[in-house]
Order: C-alpha cells, then structure tokens, then sequence
C-alpha cells in the first residue's frame, strides 16, 4: 500500500468510530422495538389488537324503566295481578301457612289501627319505594297488598312488579274485606258516584307521533336502583299526592271552555269496549301494552293524561307507570264506572251487596 492512501485511512479511522458509536443507539432501539412481546404478540400489533377502551354510554334510565316495565306488563303476572276477597281469605286459612302471602296495607296508618287484616303490616303507599322500606318486603315469597278501594293499592303493585317482587293487589281494596264503614270507608257509593256524563262511540287515533320524556332521578347506573328512584320520586311528588281525579273534575276540566288546559284522555280497557263507549276524545291502548315504545309515542310528554279503566284497577297501575316514565298522569276513579250508569259500557262496578264481605279484622298499632 502507498504511503499517502495509508495516511488518508489513518486519518479517517477516527471518523468513522465515532459515526458507528453514533449509530449503536438507533440499531438497539431498533431490536428493541421488533423484540417478541411477552404475550407472543409484537408491540406495534399488540396496539392495533387492543384498541383503547371507549367510554361507556350513559344509561338511559327511560330505557330501564320502560324494559322492566314491558317485561311485566305482558307477563302472567300481570294478567293476574288482583285476587279477590274471597280467594285471599281461603289462601290465609286453608291451614297451610306455607302458602300463606306477606300482606301489606298502605293505607294510613290511622286507619290501618281501627282494623286491618289480620298479620298486614302497614306501609304508607307513597313511603314503599323507600329503601328502608323495600327492605321489609320478602324477595322470595309473594306478596298481597290493599288499600282502601283498589286504586292506590294497584299503583303500588304496578311498582313492586316492575321491581321484580311478585305481588298481587286486593280487588276493591279493604272495602272488600269487610262491610264496616269505620274500617273500610270510602267505598264506591252507588247513588252518588256514579253520574251521567256523555259518552261517544267513535274512534280517535292521534294525529302526531311524540317524542319521550327524558328521565333522571339518580347518578346510579343499577337497573332497580334507577326504578326505585323513579318509583320514589313519583310518589313523593305533588303527582302522588293527586294520583286519582274524580269524575266531576275531569267533566269540568274538558268542559270549561279552554282546550289548552285540557288533558289527553286515554281508555285502557279493551279495544271492543273502547268502542262501545268512551270518554269523548279518548284514545285507546289497552293496559297491558301501554308502554310498547310505539304506544308510548301516542302520548303527550309535556301534558297531562287521565287515564281509566272499567273500575280504577288497571288505570292505576299504568298511571303509576306512565309517572314513572316521566309523563304527568292522573288516574280516574273508580273508572269508567264514575263517568257514566250505562251498564253497557260500564261492564263492571263495586257492588256492596255482593263485593264486600265480613271476614275478621283486628285493631292495633303497625308491628314493624
């Protein structure tokens, strides 16, 4: 080799070992980033196979409600939801107590200490969704609940159902159980409540589809957690305090001259009683598929709805569910039957003669 070729190397050795020193990080950072992942999977695949999470939608309490609420309603349950006077009193003495319901009264507690069935425990109706108080009621036995007619007693087994409970209402309330007066008052009268207000044959179908009501009682994601809250805040509020209107108040209200004020007026009886004869105006979605969403979209969410039935029953309790919901509903009392004598639309009514038996009951105050 040449003299002068062996100095030009010898002067750029230096060069090139600082170059190759320069590089050994990128070459290592290179293995690194193509070295097998301890699951088998390489980094840059890994990243694409696990995605990072996306944020869970919120739940639609509307949706919950609704759910449960259908799930019920189109249930046996449902279809059997009351038991009569006569059926409860043989199932508390058939000397069987295995078989025996758990019994509430949600009557005041005043009227529950002059006479109640005997073994009831008396829960107030607008204090049951109470957490404290679900906490009395048996998850796996079933459950009688009365009130003083049948009306507020339906609303709170619409509630107890749509929470999972299995319960039935006692048909005509306490008056049923016994004929005494000073136990069991307000009983239909048959002289005075019912009247004799107009009735229409013709069928009304909504002119618009709605939108629904947004819900949100609580910060819970728990489906029975969301129904309870809604439960709660419905009977708390002043739509609890008023959940039925009479006959008279409704007549007046339709009839006053001002249709802004006037509530949506929906039949929950049968489509062949429906048109036979209705409340004119009225709209008809028979109760057991009233919160079907495409019912539901029949119905107002920014006005008030009276709702009814053949006696109150089945009006009560899908009034307690639409208030669930979110919509403003008011139950009729006593049903059809306060609106109307003609039997023929009627079907059906409280007869005291018939209806109301004089089975025992005992005074005192609530044990729990």
């Amino acid at each position: 080799m040449k003299r002068g070729n062996l100095a030009v190397i010898t002067h750029a050795l230096p060069v090139l070992l600082v170059v190759a020193l320069s590089l050994t990080p990128l070459i290592g950072c290179a293995e690194q980033a193509t070295a097998p992942a301890t699951d088998g999977i390489s980094g840059p695949q890994a990243k694409s196979s696990e995605p990072a999470s996306a944020p869970k939608p919120a739940v639609s309490q509307f949706e919950v409600i609704q759910a449960a609420a259908e799930a019920y309603l189109t249930s046996d349950k449902a279809k059997n939801s009351n038991v009569k006077a006569e059926d409860l009193y043989y199932n508390l003495n058939d000397g069987n107590a295995a078989n025996d319901p758990f019994i509430v009264e949600v009557r005041a507690a005043a009227d529950y200490e002059k006479g109640h069935i005997p073994g009831a425990i008396n829960i107030p109706w607008r204090e049951i969704a109470k957490k404290e108080n679900l906490a009395k009621l048996p998850k796996d036995k079933p459950i009688v609940v009365y009130c003083y007619t049948g009306q507020t007693g339906s609303q709170v087994t619409a509630i107890l159902n749509t929470l999972g409970y299995d319960v039935k209402n006692l048909r005509y309330g306490m008056a049923s159980w016994t004929k005494d007066e000073n136990v069991a008052p307000n009983r239909l009268d048959p002289e005075k409540t019912p009247k004799d207000y107009k009735i229409e044959s013709r069928v009304n179908v909504p002119a618009q589809v709605y939108s629904f009501p947004v819900v949100d009682n609580t910060s819970a994601a728990d489906e029975f957690e969301i129904i309870r809250a809604a439960a709660d805040a419905y009977l708390s509020s002043d739509r609890g305090k008023n959940a039925n209107i009479k006959a008279e108040d409704l007549f007046y209200n339709l009839n006053d001259g001002n249709a802004a004020n006037d509530p949506q007026v929906l039949s929950v009886r049968s489509k062949a009683d429906y048109e036979i004869g209705h409340i004119p105006g009225a709209i008809n979605i028979p109760w057991q598929e009233v919160v079907r969403k495409d019912n539901l979209a029949r119905l107002a969410p920014d006005k008030p709805i009276a709702v009814y039935c053949y006696t109150g029953h089945t009006g009560s309790q899908a009034s307690a569910i639409l208030n669930m919901l979110g919509y403003e509903t008011r139950n009729l009392q006593h049903g059809i039957g306060s609106w109307t004598k003609d039997m023929e639309v009627v079907k059906t009514r409280f007869d005291n003669s018939k209806d109301s038996k004089d089975y025992k009951f005992v005074s005192g105050p609530n044990p729990r």
